[in-house]
C-alpha cells in the first residue's frame, strides 16, 4: 500500500502545474492530444493483454473496443500459472 499516492506519483506537482498555467494564462505542454495518445496507448495494452500477444498500435483499430476490465467482465488470473 502506498502512503501518500499523490505525492508518490506526482499528482500534486501535476495539478500545481496546470493551476499555475490557468492562473497564468499560458499553455501547459501538454494539451488534449497528449491525453488522447495516452488513452490509446493504454487501450492497446489491455487490447494485448486480453488476447495475449501483442498488437501494433493502430488508434483506428481501436475505434469502437471496450477492454472488459471496462465492461466488467474482467477476470484476474495469477500470472504464470499453469492451466
Amino acid at each position: 500500500m502506498i502512503p501518500n499516492e499523490a505525492i508518490t506519483y506526482g499528482y500534486q506537482d501535476e495539478d500545481r502545474y496546470m493551476v499555475e498555467c490557468f492562473l497564468k494564462g499560458t499553455q501547459p505542454e501538454e494539451d488534449w492530444r497528449d491525453g488522447l495518445l495516452v488513452t490509446q496507448l493504454m487501450m492497446a495494452a489491455y487490447m494485448s493483454a486480453e488476447n495475449g500477444r501483442r498488437v501494433k498500435f493502430n488508434p483506428e483499430a481501436l475505434r469502437g473496443y471496450r477492454p472488459k476490465v471496462f465492461l466488467g467482465e474482467w477476470e484476474p488470473k495469477s500470472i504464470g500459472k499453469a492451466e
